[in-house]
């Protein structure tokens, strides 16, 4: 059977749906070696999407037209031509097609929160999430929280999406705090204790209110704690070079850019805590993957956070700056509390891989259209 799958944001930097598509296609070759995988690549084909090809994928480029052309026009035809049994459309579907597809929903922003988005992109990512949860045969969420509000919402039925959570890389783990803190100083010149946030500058991860929270911390406290901020700039963060003259902190904040996310490791292992108070989140990878490396935790109550969470984070209003800086000064000056975080993260991350996360897609693909399983994954499904 020949099964199809979009390749839309691996090589792009982005974020939790460049995580998911690259750790599935990844767990594939490995639980899957019974398909025929026919990648149908939005953007230039990386060197780990080429090295698939070795195997049982087979990598369709489409990534010379407008996205929107090979999207709507280009793509039902190819999937026509390659006898394409299904497909899976892991991020956005087509806006038309008769090939069977199943759909992943990774976050209900779009609808309730339209103001974090540039409205170009709004305009074209809305139909066609709702196009794939009306019309995909299965739609698979990445939390019960986007679940939820899908059917609450949307009137998408219950029955016809199940809830698939995210995964975490296994090298997600505790570095000894001896060895993270002489590579963060030698590498990034960070000598001081410090407060971390990674993931895109962007209005939802709520950088401006964080950073007015670090400032009530430092002026409660004369702390010589340092704020250190991971991740690239974006349309929407225009306004925090403003922010950080506003509050004073141009010498307390270190904003590091892009930090490669196989060194992420040693900025949990080392950090006095990883701040997420996030105005909303489909999944949250960064969540899981700092408490793998034994980060005490700052998270928002807010969507799909306190599910992910399950009780091994500080929870706050992300709409309070007294409580995030209430969570920091808790957090600095409790080493038992600090502590405690860090082991109920740790176990609480265990939950989560990117193995079971592709065992369950396989399942779905077995349960919905009757994709046959292979050895190697009947024995895990019976496991």
């Amino acid at each position: 059977m020949k099964v199809g799958f979009l390749v839309m944001n691996v090589g792009k930097n982005a974020g939790g749906p460049e995580s998911y598509e690259r750790a599935l296609l990844q767990q594939f070759s490995l639980q899957a070696t019974n398909i025929e995988f026919h990648l149908y690549c939005f953007v230039p084909p990386t060197e780990f999407i080429r090295d698939l090809s070795r195997k049982n994928f087979v990598v369709h480029d489409l990534s010379s037209k407008n996205r929107f052309v090979s999207l709507a026009f280009q793509l039902p035809r190819l999937l026509k031509r390659h006898g394409i049994a299904f497909f899976h459309a892991p991020f956005v579907p087509p806006p038309f097609t008769s090939t069977p597809y199943l759909f992943t929903h990774h976050c209900f922003s779009p609808y309730v929160h339209p103001e974090f988005y540039d409205k170009a992109i709004l305009l074209r990512l809305r139909p066609l999430i709702s196009r794939g949860l009306n019309k995909a045969q299965h739609t698979l969420c990445v939390s019960e929280n986007v679940r939820r509000l899908s059917a609450e919402e949307l009137n998408i039925p219950y029955e016809r999406m199940s809830v698939v959570h995210n995964g975490v890389d296994s090298f997600f783990q505790r570095v000894p705090k001896t060895e993270a803190k002489e590579y963060l100083e030698s590498e990034y010149n960070l000598t001081s204790p410090f407060f971390f946030f990674a993931g895109k500058l962007q209005k939802r991860k709520n950088i401006n209110r964080i950073l007015k929270s670090y400032r009530n911390f430092l002026d409660e406290t004369d702390s010589t704690i340092k704020f250190a901020l991971a991740g690239s700039r974006t349309w929407a963060s225009d306004d925090l070079d403003e922010m950080l003259r506003k509050y004073d902190l141009e010498s307390n904040v270190i904003e590091l850019g892009y930090v490669p996310v196989d060194k992420l490791p040693y900025f949990y292992s080392a950090c006095e805590a990883f701040v997420f108070a996030t105005l909303w989140e489909g999944f949250g990878i960064p969540l899981i993957e700092a408490m793998a490396c034994g980060a005490p935790v700052i998270a928002s109550n807010l969507s799909s956070l306190p599910e992910i969470a399950d009780g091994a984070a500080y929870l706050v209003d992300p709409y309070s700056c007294d409580e995030i800086a209430n969570a920091m000064k808790e957090i600095s000056r409790s080493p038992e509390l600090k502590e405690r975080l860090r082991n109920l993260g740790e176990q609480q991350a265990r939950k989560f891989s990117w193995e079971r996360c592709a065992r369950e897609t396989l399942e779905a693909y077995h349960e919905i259209f009757g994709l046959p399983i292979s050895a190697n994954e009947s024995t895990k499904v019976a496991q």
